[in-house]
């Protein structure tokens, strides 16, 4: 059985149990984040340095000002870090979604004779014959309507709306900040009780692999 194939098995399991509009936690992440929460790491960082994937790094403008062996990447909207080759030896950002498939559920009320009563029913995908067997686990946090804005896109955003997008990985630049471009994309996106391919920007993250 594909992974795909798998993780549309999944979708449709969890759909049934839960009919709460909720993302599903597919797990998917960008290749490299910082993280979230410094306080709950048994790593104290200090004022010049922010914790990426569990190391101090430091916070950086460009190359020249990293220590030797490592170099400036872009690894946030607005943070940029000197990374070894091991954290960062290339750059990815997540392409285009292909179909956008409704797996989260809302409520409403529906009339009959016998009074009213609360139902539920599934998100709209699109297109509207979406595959629920060709999905990806990766959400992006990096979306944008706006090739301006650089605020990072909240869950609710995707939630309960699953597209079929993988990483694509990009050679680092020979100068400047790496992983610092930004690529058009097509992303899937939750508009009130619909999921739709919408037209948008994303930025690369560092990617180990």
């Amino acid at each position: 059985m594909s992974s795909k194939l798998f993780l549309g098995l999944s979708v449709l399991t969890a759909c049934a149990v839960a009919c709460t509009g909720t993302l599903l936690d597919a797990g998917g992440e960008a290749p490299g984040a910082i993280d979230a929460d410094a306080s709950d790491a048994p790593v104290t960082c200090g004022s010049e340095e922010r914790l990426f994937n569990g190391i101090c790094r430091t916070i950086c403008r460009e190359t020249t000002a990293c220590p030797r062996g490592t170099r400036c990447v872009s690894v946030e909207n607005e943070a940029s870090l000197c990374l070894d080759p091991e954290s960062a030896s290339r750059c990815a950002y997540l392409d285009s979604d292909t179909q956008c498939y409704g797996a989260g559920t809302y409520a409403y009320t529906k009339h009959s004779p016998r009074g009213s009563y609360e139902a539920y029913d599934r998100y709209a995908s699109d297109p509207y014959n979406a595959s629920p067997y060709d999905l990806s686990p990766y959400t992006d946090p990096f979306f944008s309507e706006s090739s301006t804005d650089n605020r990072s896109t909240p869950p609710s955003y995707f939630a309960g709306c699953v597209g079929n997008a993988d990483w694509v990985s990009v050679p680092l630049p020979s100068e400047g900040i790496a992983c610092a471009s930004k690529h058009q994309v097509i992303r899937c996106v939750r508009a009130a009780n619909r999921c739709e391919l919408r037209s948008g920007w994303t930025r690369e993250s560092p990617s180990p692999y």
